[in-house]
């Protein structure tokens, strides 16, 4: 599904302390956040992928470190006539920003993309119009970072979360 030019080199997470590992220390007292990521099933950094129909899903980075197979390594069920458009690493802290043909935006926390752990459908990210679809997508780990979107007469959009509503997942978004 996806090679290491797409992801950079990132290789298996490397985990420096018990906390990091999703495993529990019990000296003294334990902090919320530490409880809640040791009975979390999400791994420090995993993949968020996107398709042109305004499907999606966040997996384990792990799944494709080792060797692939001859075929490759599946990391989203695509229906008839979609393709993937992005994949992004993340930490599931990141705003998630789809841009569609027919110029509609929408900007939503990345947590809110189901984590999976393994292949499947994913979820719908964006409601389209029957005929659009999307075309660009990018993550923002603050609200200044974002994508630029330049038109046919060279003008240019940014759209961050400085500048873009932040909505919720499955709408359709702004024009």
């Amino acid at each position: 599904c996806f090679d290491t030019r797409v992801f950079g080199n990132y290789g298996t997470p490397h985990y420096d302390t018990p906390e990091a590992s999703g495993s529990l220390a019990m000296s003294g007292s334990t902090s919320e956040a530490s409880v809640q990521q040791a009975f979390s099933q999400e791994p420090p950094f995993h993949l968020c992928v996107v398709t042109k129909q305004g499907m999606g899903l966040r997996i384990s980075a792990e799944n494709f470190t080792d060797t692939s197979t001859k075929n490759g390594r599946r990391c989203i069920r695509l229906s008839k006539g979609d393709e993937v458009i992005g994949g992004f690493r993340t930490n599931g802290h990141e705003r998630l920003i789809l841009t569609t043909e027919k110029a509609r935006a929408l900007i939503f926390p990345i947590d809110e993309v189901k984590y999976l752990s393994s292949a499947g459908k994913g979820v719908s990210l964006i409601q389209l119009d029957e005929k659009d679809s999307l075309f660009a997508s990018g993550i923002a780990s603050s609200l200044t970072e974002g994508i630029t979107l330049i038109d046919d007469k060279g003008n240019e959009t940014k759209l961050a979360p400085e500048n873009t509503k932040v909505s919720k997942r499955n709408t359709k978004g702004s024009k």
